[in-house]
């Protein structure tokens, strides 16, 4: 069998790169969407997405939310278009 071998110094440094959340930024953003989807605010949560601009970034944001949550923001989204 043949040994894979790991280059750790690689992948450290990606994950020095990776997009970090700044302290308290999560929940600020988690209450932010969640009164906007309350509201029905579809400019609201448009806005709050659009700061997240890279693909990690909007990775780690929609992680940051349930599967009817995620749902109910890209109908509201939709609907804006």
């Amino acid at each position: 069998m043949k040994q894979i071998k790991h280059d750790y110094s690689t992948w450290r440094k990606s994950l020095d790169n990776a997009f970090r959340f700044k302290p308290g930024e999560k929940d600020e953003i988690i209450k932010q969407v969640k009164d906007a989807l309350f509201n029905g605010d579809e400019l609201a949560i448009g806005q709050i997405m659009s700061e997240y601009h890279e693909l990690d970034q909007k990775m780690k944001v929609w992680a940051l939310f349930t599967s009817w949550e995620r749902d109910s923001i890209k109908k509201l989204l939709e609907d804006k278009r």
